[in-house]
C-alpha cells in the first residue's frame, strides 16, 4: 500500500488537501475505479483516512480501486473561507481531477459533505475506534430515539430524506453509515461479537434513551445483531440482504464466525418486535428464512416501494408491539 498526498484545484481556485491511497505498484493505467471518501463538515480526511486504508490493505494487490481522501474547503489543510460552503464545486473539482488522471474510470461519492438539517458527532467508543453519527433532532418532550443506518459506505440523498421524514413523524434520528464505524471498529484487529456488543453498549450511553432501528439493506444485518446483543434495542426493521453485512474477512472475526450468524442469535430478539422486509419474489429468500427463525411478535413484508410513509406505519407497528 502507498500514500500520495497532493492538492487538487477546483474550478474556482480553490485548493484541497489530498491524499491518494492504493495499492503499491497498480499503475494509473490499470485503476479500474476510485472511490471518493467524503467528510461531513465540519470534519476533515483524517476522520476517513484509516477506512481508505483498510480497504486497500484488506484486498491486497490485485485491487485495481484507489481511494481518496481530501478536506473540504475552509476545512482541515485546503483553502477557502468557512463561510464558502459550495462544496459541490469540490466534488466537480475532484471528479475533472480524476478523469484527467485515470481516464474514464468509475468514481463513486461516498457520503455528503453537508446537511442543514442533522449534526454530525464523532463519538468515542473505545481507544482508536469512533462513531460518526447525523443526528436529526426533533421537538416535543424526551423524543422517541431512533438509529437509521445505511446502506455500507453511502450515506446519501435519499437517506437524508428519509432521516427528515422521520425527524418531522417526531423521532430524534441518529442516522449513521455503519460502514464507517465497521472499518474504524476493526483496524486494529478483527471485529469480535464480544466487541461489537461493546461498542453498542457505548453508543446507547450517547442516546439517553433505548431506540429502534432501521436498517437498509446489508447493514440491516448489523441492526439484528445488535438487537440481538442488546435489550435496550426496543426493536428493529430490517430490509432486504442481512447475513452479507456480517460477511468481509478484513472486518469480523473469521475465528468467531458463529457469534454472527443470524439464524442462530435473533430467536433473542423476542418479546422484542423485529419486522423483516423482503422482496416481492420469495424463492430462495433470505427475509423468509430469518423470519422462521424469529420469535413474536414479528413480520415479515415483501415490496419493491419503501416510501416514507410505508416505513413509518412499520414503526408505528414496532410501537404498538414492544413490550412495556
Amino acid at each position: 500500500m502507498r500514500e500520495e498526498s497532493f492538492g487538487i484545484l477546483t474550478e474556482d481556485d480553490i485548493y484541497l488537501d489530498c491524499i491518494l491511497v492504493l495499492p503499491d505498484g497498480l499503475q494509473d493505467e490499470d485503476v479500474v475505479s476510485v472511490r471518493v471518501w467524503v467528510p461531513r463538515y465540519p470534519l476533515t480526511k483524517t476522520s476517513l483516512i484509516t477506512c481508505a486504508r483498510q480497504e486497500v490493505e484488506a484486498f491486497g494487490q490485485q485491487n485495481q480501486t484507489a481511494h481518496l481522501v481530501f478536506d473540504l474547503r475552509g476545512t482541515g489543510e485546503s483553502e477557502g473561507s468557512f463561510r464558502n460552503q459550495e462544496y459541490e464545486e469540490d466534488l466537480k473539482g475532484i471528479l475533472l481531477w480524476a478523469e484527467e488522471r485515470f481516464g474514464e474510470t468509475k468514481v463513486t461519492f461516498m457520503g455528503l459533505p453537508l446537511s442543514d438539517n442533522s449534526q454530525v458527532s464523532l463519538l468515542p467508543l473505545r481507544p482508536g475506534v469512533v462513531m460518526e453519527t447525523y443526528r436529526f433532532p426533533t421537538v416535543g418532550i424526551d423524543p422517541p430515539r431512533l438509529i437509521y443506518m445505511s446502506r455500507y459506505g453511502n450515506f446519501g440523498p435519499r437517506d437524508e430524506k428519509m432521516c427528515m421524514a422521520l425527524q418531522a413523524a417526531g423521532y430524534e434520528v441518529y442516522g449513521m453509515d455503519p460502514f464507517r464505524y465497521l472499518l474504524h471498529a476493526s483496524a486494529s484487529q478483527p471485529l469480535t461479537a464480544e466487541t461489537a456488543s461493546a461498542d453498542l453498549q457505548m453508543f446507547m450511553q450517547f442516546l439517553d434513551r433505548p431506540p429502534l432501528i432501521m436498517a437498509q439493506p446489508v447493514s440491516a444485518g448489523l441492526a439484528m445483531f445488535w438487537a440481538a446483543a442488546s435489550e435496550s434495542v426496543r426493536g428493529v426493521l430490517g430490509m432486504g440482504r442481512f447475513q452479507a453485512g456480517l460477511k468481509p474477512p478484513h472486518i469480523f472475526d473469521q475465528a468467531q464466525k458463529q457469534g454472527f450468524q443470524l439464524q442462530h442469535i435473533v430467536g433473542r430478539i423476542a418479546p422484542r418486535p423485529v419486522v423483516v422486509i423482503g422482496p416481492t419474489n420469495s424463492d430462495g429468500d433470505e427475509a423468509g428464512s430469518l423470519y422462521s427463525f424469529l420469535g413474536e411478535p414479528r413480520r415479515l413484508e415483501r415490496t419493491q416501494l419503501l416510501s416514507s410513509d410505508y416505513l413509518l406505519s412499520l414503526l408505528h407497528w414496532l410501537e404498538e408491539k414492544r413490550p412495556l
